[in-house]
């Protein structure tokens, strides 16, 4: 019969399977980029602190690159399934891949041939020798392994999507550990300092690319590795549509930077920077489940977006900004009444620096719910061909109100500068909402005709189902020969998939979304909750007694297969999923 209320049990599934994975990885992620100042703070106190701050930039220019690619590369290769093109997929990823490598190579070359210039344009003062090596022990082999880096997040995202988010998720918590567990032991045990931080970083990314690099060997998804190749103008396409993720951490690196050469030069010198960069380590741990949140729904919004499913898509908008906030605001709270514990964790442990950090880090946390909010929504709008939206709340946040903020605090006294954080979110959600509502854009419109329904594991709603599609075929300009072979693969495919798939469980239920394209044809997905069933794997064969039914069955969907101008199969998760163009 026809069902109600199952229309979004697909895009709860889906997500709740992607959020834990998403949770895990982002938090894995978090606690790997903490660890360095954490073990350095612990052994070599202040200055060790304020070394790492001043090279922390360098992992926003990483972050650029790698989230532009990665985040723009997910959105293609999402496409690209969902319409059918697994060969188009997999040769989008070779060039995606050794492209980021190739400009991996590129960016370490510069990096090292100007090191000293770029360390002062982060904000190390002239004369401070000390902290000038400590930065060089540092800077030199982070930059040197940029190629290292950026590969780290194609794989990553690109596995992810590819039907592994488990091994992903695995690839980057057993690097984390091993960043953890090597910088304890190079830097508390063998006395390595910064360097032994930075080499256990290294490690660590290697590692995660190793295990990577098995689902290649697992022939799991479409993806495979094959002979470096080089595609430019793929890969520009690609970061623009990732752009508003990548862009953010370009006026990161300026905030960084801007906010490192105030707080060195105007402001309280070693003991500002060192507690700046707690408080940006911190927002890492704080911000983590938001971006874990936006990466779990990506994927998905997108092929929904294919999909036209609009209750879905704002069912799973709605679902990520509740999972997110209820996360990310425990462990923020949490945060926030332990920061007398968290800044003595990061080393910070005289009456002097404690009476700095501690309301640096509970100004910076009040600020956390807002930033979260916004991090969702630019994940979101990315996924529904709404990049230019996306990068424009970007550039409202990181660049319009963050940096003038951070400017005007920071030549004003000293101890109000933290409140540039909360100021900044603030300001920025209120323009957010000015912005997207004014101009309309706040919805994903749907402006193509759409006719979407359930089905129980019987057919007993089936016949109502097919004079309804017959009659929106009509209805949006179908001929009868278009509208009858639109009720023919509607019936041929949900009848076998009745017959064939399901085994009699209640949960089982089969999604019909029929969508009338602009360009006059229709495109047919089904989406079941079944066993693993591809009825275009059918063939027919010499008709043995008995076997009748399943003769005809073989039979309609030949026809199917013959008239149809394009027609695909995708097992996603516990789902089974046909796309018809007729």
């Amino acid at each position: 019969m026809l069902l109600k209320n199952k229309k979004e049990f697909y895009s709860r599934h889906m997500l709740y399977a992607s959020l834990f994975p998403s949770f895990v990885s982002a938090l894995a992620l978090a606690l790997a980029d903490i660890a360095d100042a954490v073990v350095v703070g612990t052994k070599i106190g202040e200055n060790g602190l304020a070394a790492i701050g001043i090279v922390t930039p360098v992992y926003m220019i990483y972050n650029i690159l790698g989230y532009g690619l990665s985040v723009g590369g997910v959105v293609t290769h999402s496409r690209l399934v969902a319409s059918g093109r697994d060969g188009e997929a997999n040769r989008h990823f070779q060039l995606l891949l050794w492209t980021s490598v190739f400009c991996g190579l590129a960016m370490a070359a510069l990096g090292l041939a100007f090191h000293r210039q770029f360390l002062f344009l982060l904000g190390l003062g002239e004369q401070d020798n000390a902290l000038l090596e400590l930065c060089e022990d540092y800077y030199l082999p982070l930059v040197a392994a940029a190629p290292l880096f950026i590969a780290n997040f194609i794989l990553y995202d690109l596995v992810r999507s590819d039907g592994d988010p488990n091994l992903a998720s695995i690839s980057f918590s057993i690097g984390c550990v091993f960043d953890l567990i090597l910088n304890i032991l190079l830097v508390l045990f063998l006395d390595r300092g910064v360097s032994g931080s930075i080499a256990a970083t290294i490690i660590a990314q290697a590692v995660s690319l190793l295990i990577a690099l098995l689902h290649f060997v697992k022939k799991k998804g479409i993806l495979r590795l094959s002979k470096p190749q080089i595609g430019i103008g793929e890969c520009l396409r690609d970061f623009e549509t990732g752009a508003a993720s990548s862009i953010s951490y370009l006026f990161q690196f300026l905030f960084l930077a801007l906010a490192n050469n105030l707080l060195m030069r105007h402001g309280g010198g070693t003991l500002y920077v060192a507690v700046f960069d707690v408080v940006m380590n911190v927002s890492f741990v704080a911000y983590a489940l938001f971006q874990g949140t936006g990466a779990a729904i990506q994927p998905l919004v997108s092929a929904l977006y294919e999909e036209k499913d609009k209750p879905a898509l704002l069912h799973t908008l709605k679902s990520g900004i509740r999972w997110g906030m209820a996360c990310g605001a425990a462990v923020t709270i949490l945060i926030g009444m332990f920061a007398k514990q968290v800044a003595e964790l990061f080393g910070l442990h005289d009456p002097m620096s404690l009476a700095t950090a501690v309301p640096a880090i509970q100004i910076f946390c009040t600020s956390v719910p807002l930033a979260g909010v916004m991090l969702i929504l630019i994940a979101y709008y990315q996924s529904v061909d709404q990049e230019k939206l996306s990068a424009t709340l970007t550039l409202v946040r990181s660049f319009f109100v963050l940096l003038p903020l951070t400017l005007l605090l920071g030549l004003m006294d000293m101890e109000h500068f933290w409140l540039v954080f909360p100021l900044t979110e603030t300001l920025s959600l209120g323009v957010t909402v000015l912005l997207v509502k004014g101009r309309g854009k706040g919805r994903v419109l749907v402006d193509v005709p759409v006719l979407s329904a359930a089905l129980d594991n019987d057919n007993q709603g089936l016949a109502d189902l097919l004079d309804s599609a017959e009659n929106f075929c009509k209805a949006n300009g179908a001929g009868a020969y278009q509208a009858s072979l639109a009720r023919m693969a509607l019936e041929e495919l949900c009848l076998v998939i009745i017959d064939k798939a399901f085994t009699g469980d209640e949960r089982e239920y089969i999604q019909v979304t029929l969508i009338a394209e602009k360009d006059g044809r229709f495109t047919l997905h089904i989406r079941s909750r079944a066993e693993r069933f591809n009825p275009f794997d059918m063939r027919m064969g010499k008709i043995r007694q008995g076997d009748e039914e399943d003769f005809l069955d073989s039979v309609g969907v030949m026809v199917i297969k013959k008239r149809a101008e394009k027609f695909y199969y995708r097992r996603n998760s516990i789902f089974n999923v046909l796309t018809v163009v007729i």
